[in-house]
């Protein structure tokens, strides 16, 4: 069932801004370079719409909104990385969802690396600005991105209502049976869903997630500039918002809450690297 109706009523048409953004969204702010920036940007996404808005963070620019699953794997492929991750995880995690619940292992193998047709987001404007700069390299010169998405309005693009729905939602298995079952067709659909917080990860990220059968990317959706917005990180601006999110304590053990993440963070801050 769902759990959240958007704002309380279905999404409203946006109000036409000039645009800075080459048709990406209308919102004026195109180039994030510190947290005020930052701020002013989901300040213009929710002004201009009137809707809570997600954010997930690319170090580059030129990274499509598309899941590893669909970069990586064909459909079979897929298939056959979910069974084994499911046959060998129960004694490396404390707790396993139960087996038919494919939505929530799916969700769980995302935040371990295993390539699936989830593509993360967050509530958090400073956890997808963290993503989008924390492991930047000195000399990259490529810049780097955040995108803002209103969720509601992309289930309604994808004919479903304007919902958050729950991932394992009855509404949203459609999209996710077929990368454990080939009996299940994917249909050509994208649907924005709450992350069911089954390990603290999902818990301190703030997590959402758009489910993908559709294996165009997210960005190249016709009418996707009506609810996806972009604001250019530039390459300069980098160290400085790195700088700027340690100061707001939001570094590598608070994003991720394990041992090797909190040992990793003690030794940045011990040595001074950035």
């Amino acid at each position: 069932m769902p759990i959240l109706r958007l704002a309380g009523k279905a999404p409203r048409r946006r109000r036409p801004v000039n645009s800075a953004l080459g048709g990406t969204g209308a919102i004026m702010l195109a180039s994030i370079s510190n947290i005020a920036d930052l701020i002013e940007f989901g300040h213009q996404v929710q002004h201009t719409t009137g809707a809570r808005c997600w954010y997930r963070g690319h170090s580059r620019v030129s990274y499509k909104l598309a899941p590893t699953a669909h970069r990586r794997l064909t459909e079979e492929q897929e298939r056959n990385v979910n069974a084994e991750f499911r046959a060998r995880a129960g004694l490396r995690h404390g707790t396993v969802p139960p087996s038919g619940n494919w939505a929530a292992w799916l969700a769980l193998a995302q935040h371990y690396g295993l390539p699936t047709r989830l593509l993360d987001w967050t509530f958090s404007p400073l956890i997808a600005t963290y993503f989008a700069v924390a492991d930047r390299g000195a000399n990259e010169e490529e810049p780097a991105c955040i995108w803002a998405l209103l969720p509601g309005e992309l289930n309604v693009h994808f004919g479903y209502e304007p919902y958050l729905y729950n991932v394992d939602a009855l509404t949203v298995q459609e999209l996710i049976n077929p990368a454990f079952a080939k009996k299940y067709s994917s249909p050509d659909k994208i649907a924005a869903a709450m992350a069911v917080e089954a390990d603290p990860r999902m818990q301190m990220q703030q997590g959402a997630f758009t489910v993908h059968a559709l294996r165009a990317p997210l960005c190249e959706v016709a009418g996707s500039d009506r609810w996806l917005f972009r604001a250019v990180i530039p390459a300069e601006a980098v160290l400085r918002l790195r700088y700027e999110l340690r100061i707001l304590s939001i570094r590598k053990d608070s994003v991720f809450p394990d041992l090797s993440s909190l040992a990793s963070q003690i030794l940045k801050d011990v040595t001074g690297a950035a």
